[in-house]
């Protein structure tokens, strides 16, 4: 516990707790509008894909780099999502793999189509 307050250690705790009673799907802003069954499809594919950066085997969190753009949304397994390297962290998982924001989408499209 050294290095961590214990307002930290609160915060990350309500995270958690949020997160595994909403869902991978993550939070729902009261501003963001519903997906449409199209959107909800896609998305649906999506989750079932590998991770688009390390390739770990799906079901994958779907992340959004814009609020409600469906999609050009990414499937990611939780740490190249939410981990101290993933997407909202350092992102080293991202730039060790050589993978930026048009090649993740770029490569989750192409294996939406197949």
């Amino acid at each position: 516990m050294s290095g961590y307050g214990v307002a930290a250690l609160g915060k990350a705790l309500i995270e958690w707790i949020t997160f595994v009673r909403i869902g991978s799907s993550g939070m729902w802003s009261k501003n963001k509008k519903q997906k449409t069954s199209l959107e909800h499809d896609y998305v649906a594919r999506l989750a079932a894909q590998d991770c688009v950066v390390c390739g770990e085997t799906g079901p994958s969190e779907v992340h959004e780099f814009e609020q409600g753009q469906w999609f050009t949304s990414v499937p990611l397994c939780a740490e190249c999502h939410r981990g101290t390297h993933g997407w909202h962290g350092t992102r080293d998982r991202w730039k060790n793999r050589r993978v930026d924001m048009l090649e993740s989408i770029n490569r989750a499209v192409g294996r939406s189509l197949k």
